[in-house]
């Protein structure tokens, strides 16, 4: 039977190219971001890149101009983005999120546990989306809190996914940016291992590049070795960050 590998990180690849060494025949590569297609390249591996959901969401929004059918585009966006999922026809899932920003307003919209916050100056939430987990269900229902679901063993599982038959889209109400609100939207990796407190803490202020960095340096670092009873998950990560300016 034919070995399917999706590869992301530099030790996935080597381990699929030892595995194709072995067997070149029965092996499919499936590489799923920039540096691992670069380092299959340099080991000449042959690999597959399937269509980015995200050039799909793109054109689906396209050139569109008012609030209504930028909405509309979004989500046939998502929508578009799940087709292209399950066309794999490869078992693959995903999650997904999008934050439409409109002058001095943001809607946020998304599909598992990838996740979207705003911050004031001072470090006040003021947009938080769930995670479509049962953990993310708990802690909304005040089952759990913060720490205990940073903790619980089924962290992991997603119940609502880009590639389902099923896929729900959450889509937020209309909220008013003030000047200098921070927005963030990350993966599971980035909330997995850092505290909410400790993300709003690192981006509520100061420069944004200083502030991904930092994200970054101390994201990695706990998935490494962890802290003591800090979280650590090892897992991919992807982040943005977006200030709004002062309005003169």
């Amino acid at each position: 039977m034919k070995k399917i590998y999706f590869v992301e990180e530099k030790d996935q690849v080597e381990k699929a190219a030892r595995d194709i060494a072995a067997d070149r025949k029965d092996c499919k590569i499936i590489s799923l971001d920039a540096t691992s297609t670069h380092f299959l390249k340099e080991r000449n591996i042959p690999f597959v890149v399937p269509e980015d959901y995200f050039d799909r969401l793109e054109r689906a929004v396209g050139s569109l101009g008012s609030e209504a059918s930028i909405r509309s585009g979004i989500l046939d966006g998502f929508e578009a983005a799940n087709h292209a999922v399950l066309d794999l026809g490869i078992g693959a899932a995903t999650t997904l999120a999008v934050a439409e920003i409109d002058a001095d307003r943001v809607r946020a919209y998304h599909v598992g546990d990838s996740g979207i916050v705003v911050t004031g100056q001072r470090g006040r939430i003021k947009l938080q989306t769930m995670a479509h987990s049962p953990v993310g269900y708990a802690i909304e229902a005040g089952v759990l809190d913060e720490d205990e679901a940073l903790h619980h063993e089924e962290r992991h599982v997603v119940s609502n996914l880009v590639g389902s038959a099923d896929m729900r889209i959450e889509v937020g109400s209309s909220l008013a940016l003030a000047d200098r609100d921070s927005l963030l939207l990350a993966t599971d990796g980035l909330f997995d291992n850092l505290s909410l407190a400790e993300i709003v803490e690192i981006v509520r202020a100061g420069p944004l590049g200083a502030a991904a960095c930092e994200l970054a340096a101390r994201c990695r670092a706990r998935m490494h070795s962890g802290d003591g009873d800090a979280p650590s998950k090892p897992d991919d990560v992807t982040f943005a960050l977006y200030r709004r300016g002062t309005v003169r």
